[in-house]
């Protein structure tokens, strides 16, 4: 079980706006069908809930699949947060690959015009 990359970072993010999806490549990197894959999402630091899916092409493959994650910026907490998506399979021995995803949360800002005024 293979994984295209370990580490997704998002960079800062102020919370309420959208946020891309992030595909990452799923390989067989043995022989014979690898079967029973499945994901979990765990959080770090920070807010809990902002990974909103983490869904795989196909449950079992003999080459590759792609995980789609999809994101609700508006879950992130202020300043930062980490998460751990799991990607597992059910064929016993093969290990499991984590990929780190990383994001900083802006709180969104409001903005006066004119910044100043007399009376």
């Amino acid at each position: 079980l293979g994984v295209s990359t370990n580490a997704i970072g998002l960079g800062s993010i102020t919370r309420g706006n959208g946020i891309p999806n992030s595909v990452v490549t799923v390989s067989n990197t043995g022989a014979g069908t690898l079967s029973g894959l499945a994901t979990s999402i765990g959080y770090g630091v920070g807010g809990t809930g902002w990974i909103t899916g983490a869904t795989l092409g196909s449950t079992a493959i003999t080459g590759s699949t792609t995980l789609t994650l999809t994101y609700n910026s508006a879950n992130l907490a202020a300043g930062s947060n980490t998460a751990t998506v799991t990607v597992s399979s059910t064929v016993p021995g093969v290990a499991s690959q984590q990929i780190t995803v990383t994001a900083t949360g802006l709180q969104p800002q409001i903005g006066l015009t004119p910044q100043s005024f007399s009376r």
